[in-house]
């Protein structure tokens, strides 16, 4: 499905499309996003005490390959960002907060 389909998302060629493909199988396994990072293994850690509950880094469970993969693909998106003025360079700035350094993530 994914590179039958011509899957094309910044950052992913047919390496890792190829790679997506022969790891997880069916796709549609998975009912959302967040099931497919939980099973990628890109969920943070949690911690809880006293009622109060902390979030740590992410847990690296599931396939190192695919999450390596992906994270250098994202990477080489983020490098050119700031150049380009598609949807997804667009989308992705408006998740930037200079003020922090780092970018957001939007609930909802």
């Amino acid at each position: 499905m994914f590179a039958e389909e011509g899957f094309i998302f910044p950052g992913i060629g047919p390496l890792v499309a190829t790679a997506l493909f022969s790891g997880v199988g069916d796709p549609l396994q998975f009912k959302n996003g967040r099931q497919f990072a939980a099973w990628l293994g890109l969920t943070p850690t949690q911690r809880s005490s006293g009622g109060k509950s902390k979030l740590g880094g992410i847990t690296k469970h599931g396939d190192t390959y695919l999450r390596t993969l992906l994270v250098q693909g994202a990477r080489a998106v983020m490098r050119f960002v700031g150049r380009r003025d598609d949807r997804h360079s667009c989308w992705i700035m408006s998740l930037w907060r200079p003020d922090e350094g780092r970018y957001i993530r939007k609930r909802g």
